[in-house]
């Protein structure tokens, strides 16, 4: 009851940011105020309007490439935290004995959840290529890319995507991001690169490349948990448990930075149960 009564409070709180319909508001005061909300949405409700908002801009002004980048944005990172909840929920759920069987609990998702997620990836794309289109020197349209393509992938089901051929575009988005600024929104082109080494099928998995990228993110940014989680989960993969450990008891002992605030339950949850079950 108190967790539906603070989500109510959240959204009531959120419309107060948001713009008047009206347009009246400049492009300048539109992309401030989705800045101020993007780092605090956590309910779908609140998603909703932020995207509502950013879509009707970016209808209107079709050359903006900020509006364009802070669409995809919204959207990919709504994807992505129906995908972080439901992974901790899954692994709760299904209560396994050692790490192993929470990295196997963790690959789940609903038809219905996979088809939310796949459709906001699928969208969040066409923003971020039209962003690429308006501006092909800036990373923001590659990095959303290659987040709206793993939100995709993630959705639809890795075998399906891989046959669809989204990986080499996927590739290619997150190597450009890197090659335009590595150390954007905390290091995330280089996290999202080396998670993709870590979760794609054998033929292409490589996580000795998925632990040199991801130790350059966590060099730059020591403070990420989502780079910590990541990092451990490779070095887990490795064999190297007792460095993974180590990874994943910073997040534990670590605060999120505002980008991960919202998301920072969910990531001491999972460093959590890792450490529970973990065997020497």
């Amino acid at each position: 009851m108190q967790k539906s009564i603070n989500s109510i409070i959240a959204i009531f709180s959120l419309l107060l940011f948001l713009p008047e319909p009206s347009f009246s508001q400049s492009i300048d005061e539109i992309i401030k105020k989705a800045d101020e909300l993007q780092n605090k949405v956590s309910a779908d409700a609140e998603h909703e309007m932020l995207v509502k908002m950013l879509k009707e801009a970016a209808a209107k002004n079709p050359n903006s490439f900020e509006l364009q980048w802070r669409t995809a944005r919204a959207l990919g990172i709504w994807a992505d935290q129906i995908n972080m909840r439901n992974t901790l929920d899954n692994v709760r759920k299904a209560n396994p004995k050692n790490v192993d069987g929470i990295l196997a609990a963790e690959k789940d998702m609903s038809p219905e959840l996979g088809k939310k997620v796949s459709a906001l990836g699928g969208e969040a794309r066409g923003y971020a290529e039209k962003a690429i289109s308006l501006n092909p020197n800036r990373v923001e349209g590659y990095y959303y890319n290659s987040l709206a393509l793993s939100m995709y992938s993630l959705g639809k089901g890795i075998i399906s995507a891989l046959a669809e051929g989204i990986r080499p575009k996927l590739v290619e988005a997150a190597k450009k991001a890197i090659e335009k600024d590595k150390a954007y929104n905390e290091g995330s082109p280089l996290r999202i690169y080396g998670r993709y080494y870590y979760k794609v099928p054998w033929q292409y998995n490589d996580k000795i490349k998925s632990e040199k990228i991801l130790r350059e993110a966590v060099q730059g940014y020591p403070n990420s948990l989502r780079s910590l989680l990541y990092l451990g989960d490779t070095l887990y993969a490795l064999g190297k448990r007792e460095e993974a450990k180590r990874q994943w008891e910073r997040i534990i002992n670590t605060s999120a930075s505002a980008p991960e605030k919202v998301l920072e339950d969910v990531f001491k949850g999972m460093a959590g149960m890792r450490l529970e079950r973990v065997q020497e």
